[in-house]
C-alpha cells in the first residue's frame, strides 16, 4: 500500500451526530478533508427512494410516533436549535456548508452515492479514502474501489454484535451494560468488514437513546486520528469479524418494540439531552 497522505471524502446523513463528528474531526483533531457528501435519502422501500412525505408515513407506520419524533429531533430540530443559539461569543457547531466553505472543499448532496454523478464527484475531489459517518447508503463495490485506500466506516456499536441501523436502541432494548464504537473497512456486506480499531463504551443508568448515541459516535470520532495514522504509515492490522454474533443486525425498530421499551421505563430522549447537546455545541 502507498504511503500517500490521506485525502478523505466524508459521507454522511445530515443529523446532529454526523455534525458533531465532523466538527470534532476537522476543527479539533484537524484531520484532512477533500470533500463532503451528504445523503438526501431518508429511506428506501422495496428498492425505491421515498420522498420526504412518503418517508414520514413509512416511519410513522413502522416505528410509531415516539420514534418518528426522535428521528425528527435528531435530524432537524436539534441542529436547528444549535444554529439559533449561536452568537459571536459562542459560534457553536459549523454547518456542513460552513465546513465546506471554511476548508475550501466541495460539497455534494444526493440520494444515490452509487450514481454516475456521485462517482464523478469522488474522482474530481481527488479523494484517496472514503470515510462513512452516519451514512445511510450502502456502497457498491465499484464505489468502494475508487479511492486508493478504499472505504472505512465508523459504526456505533462493538462489532460483530449490533450491526445495522440504530444499534444503540438495540443495546438499550436488550439491557446491555456496555456497547462500543468500531472503525472498519467497508466490504460488500452491511457492517461486516475487517475491523481496524474498536473501543467499548459503558452504558449509564440514566442513558437515553440520544445520550448514548452521541457518546458512542464521539468515541468513534476520537479513534479516527489514530486510524488515519495507521493507514498512512501502512501498519493497519485489520482483523476479520468473528462469526460468533450474539445480537444480529436489525433495521429501524418496530413500533411494538419501541412501545415495549418505553413501557419498561426506557427513554428515547429527555429535555436535559437537548440542554446537554446545546452546551456541547457552544463550547
Amino acid at each position: 500500500m502507498s504511503s500517500e497522505k490521506l485525502k478523505p471524502v466524508y459521507m454522511c446523513y445530515p443529523n446532529i451526530f454526523s455534525l458533531h463528528v465532523l466538527n470534532y474531526l476537522l476543527y479539533k483533531d484537524k484531520l484532512p478533508a477533500s470533500g463532503i457528501m451528504l445523503s438526501t435519502l431518508d429511506v428506501k422501500h422495496k428498492g425505491r427512494p421515498l420522498s420526504s412525505q412518503e418517508a414520514c408515513a413509512f416511519f410513522l407506520r413502522k416505528c410509531g410516533l415516539s420514534y418518528f419524533w426522535y428521528m425528527l429531533a435528531v435530524a432537524r430540530l436539534i441542529p436547528g436549535l444549535t444554529r439559533l443559539c449561536r452568537s459571536n461569543k459562542n459560534p457553536g457547531l459549523k454547518s456542513f456548508k460552513e465546513i465546506a466553505r471554511d476548508k475550501g472543499i466541495p460539497l455534494y448532496a444526493g440520494n444515490d452515492f452509487n450514481s454516475g454523478k456521485a462517482k464523478d464527484f469522488l474522482r474530481r475531489s481527488g479523494a484517496n479514502l472514503i470515510v462513512s459517518v452516519c451514512n445511510n447508503q450502502v456502497l457498491k463495490p465499484e464505489v468502494i474501489g475508487l479511492p486508493l485506500y478504499r472505504a472505512i466506516n465508523i459504526h456505533d456499536a462493538y462489532l460483530p454484535d449490533f450491526r445495522g441501523i440504530e444499534p444503540s436502541f438495540e443495546v438499550l432494548y436488550e439491557g446491555r451494560g456496555e456497547t462500543g464504537a468500531t472503525v472498519h473497512f467497508v466490504d460488500n456486506g452491511v457492517d461486516t468488514g475487517r475491523i481496524i480499531r474498536q473501543e467499548k463504551v459503558r452504558v449509564l443508568e440514566n442513558d437515553t437513546l440520544l445520550s448514548l448515541s452521541l457518546r458512542v459516535w464521539m468515541q468513534g470520532a476520537k479513534m479516527l486520528k489514530g486510524v488515519f495514522g495507521m493507514i498512512e504509515e501502512d501498519r493497519v492490522a485489520a482483523t476479520a469479524q468473528s462469526e460468533n454474533v450474539r445480537y444480529p443486525g436489525r433495521s429501524y425498530p418496530e413500533r411494538e418494540r419501541v412501545a415495549e421499551f418505553v413501557k419498561r421505563g426506557g427513554r428515547l430522549m429527555r429535555f436535559r439531552d437537548y440542554l446537554s447537546l446545546l452546551r456541547l455545541s457552544l463550547t
